[in-house]
């Protein structure tokens, strides 16, 4: 088993440099460690990303786009301002 040396925090930093976006681009941001991988989960206004990290090294081992239907891009225009302002608030305390 690998033994963790990167963070959630710089294993989310990693993904959004992955793909090219800043935390103020995602929202309903989802990290979690599984067996020395971290599943990382995140939307934009149009798609969700989900990214495989490995957590020894921290590098990406598979990425996956999906765009996002018709009411969930309604809902994140209508909620995105929430979820937005929450994770920056989360990641301003870390």
């Amino acid at each position: 088993m690998h033994e963790l040396i990167v963070s959630p925090k710089l294993a989310l930093d990693r993904a959004l440099q992955e793909t090219g976006l800043d935390r103020q681009q995602v929202f309903r941001v989802r990290c979690t460690l599984d067996g020395g991988l971290y599943d990382i989960r995140y939307c934009t206004d149009y798609l969700r990303y989900q990214l495989y990290l490995d957590a020894a090294e921290g590098t990406v081992l598979g990425l996956d786009t999906e765009p996002m239907s018709d009411a969930e891009v309604q809902d994140s225009q209508s909620t995105g301002v929430f979820w937005k302002i929450k994770y920056n608030i989360i990641a301003a305390k870390s």
